[in-house]
């Protein structure tokens, strides 16, 4: 913004959760095998409360 002069814009809420799911998903299996547990994953059955809504 300094640089180029550009106005500020704010990304959102859910900026992050808009991401690439999968990406994330095996993000943060990674992360828990680096702390020395065995990671094992299968699609869950959908909560009613599980959507994301701002």
């Amino acid at each position: 913004m300094l640089k180029d002069g550009t106005c500020y814009q704010d990304l959102g809420v859910d900026h992050f959760a808009r991401g690439n799911r999968q990406r994330q998903v095996e993000r943060l299996a990674s992360r828990i095998r680096f702390l020395g547990f065995a990671v094992g994953l299968r699609p869950a059955a959908r909560h009613p409360r599980s959507q994301i809504s701002f």
